[in-house]
């Protein structure tokens, strides 16, 4: 919910200026974030609000640099056995070995680049994980490797990467980690620096072994132009009809002739091999 005043000095700040006005929500229950205009909210009492059912149709996390990610599956945290030291599987299950180093898989592919392995570190800490597998390759009694490997529902079981959610709800998860301990807020912000947070897939992105698919979401209608997606006025009072905003006193129609928040949304994919 927006208040009515609160939204006619946003939006006048943004006509001064000629900017585009988007709010960026987060709906907590869900762990998702939205970015959508104004014309998106619809009057409610005192103000304006948005639904979750709604959201989605105009947002435009996109103009942003957002995008669903996908990676080869399944992704995991190896350890590997010294094969120097003994090593046995008891009665019980449990395993007794030395570790002799530790690595990053993807696709049953080792990870070696160290772009990719804090790419695939922060995957296996903050997507959105179901449960997590503890698998272990055994020959003849010996352990050979154990994983930490994160695991949530495929619905597509043959197909060859695992969607994983958009970067932001995995950024977001990342902060509340830094800020939240037991449902209760301990910082306002993490104690790290900006850079820290988070991760920067460059856009040229070349992998050896951790192949990324980005899914960016687009609205029927992106807002890239802000004379081309000036808003209906909104007036302090949502119970008041209010004209169109007007300029050189000609009425504004909506943006190629579709009203507005009636935005669908199409999905472009591309493979960052």
């Amino acid at each position: 919910m927006i208040k009515a005043d609160y939204a006619h000095q946003l939006r006048t700040y943004s006509e001064a200026f000629q900017k585009l006005l988007l709010f960026a929500i987060y709906w907590v229950k869900w762990g998702v974030w939205t970015l959508n205009p104004l014309s998106d909210f619809t009057p409610a009492g005192a103000g304006y609000s948005l639904s979750l059912c709604d959201a989605p149709k105009n947002d435009q996390k996109w103009l942003l640099g957002d995008s669903m990610i996908a990676i080869p599956k399944p992704l995991a945290l190896r350890f590997f056995a010294d094969p120097t030291k003994p090593s046995k599987v008891e009665p019980d299950g449990n395993l007794q070995f030395t570790i002799g180093r530790v690595a990053f898989v993807a696709g049953e592919r080792e990870i070696s680049n160290e772009l990719e392995k804090k790419l695939a570190g922060f995957f296996l800490l903050y997507a959105p994980w179901e449960n997590v597998s503890n698998p272990a390759k055994i020959v003849d009694g010996r352990v050979i490797h154990y994983d930490i490997q994160g695991i949530r529902q495929d619905p597509n079981p043959d197909q060859q990467f695992l969607m994983l959610g958009y970067l932001s709800e995995m950024i977001s998860r990342q902060f509340n980690e830094m800020t939240v301990a037991k449902g209760k807020v301990l910082h306002l912000t993490p104690e790290v620096s900006p850079d820290k947070l988070g991760v920067v897939i460059p856009t040229d992105y070349k992998s050896e072994v951790l192949c990324i698919w980005r899914f960016s979401i687009q609205p029927e209608r992106p807002v890239l132009d802000w004379n081309k997606y000036r808003p209906n006025a909104f007036p302090r009072n949502p119970a008041q009809h209010a004209p169109p905003i007007t300029a050189n006193g000609r009425p504004l129609p909506p943006a190629d002739g579709a009203a507005p928040g009636r935005a669908v949304a199409s999905g472009r994919t591309k493979r960052l091999a």
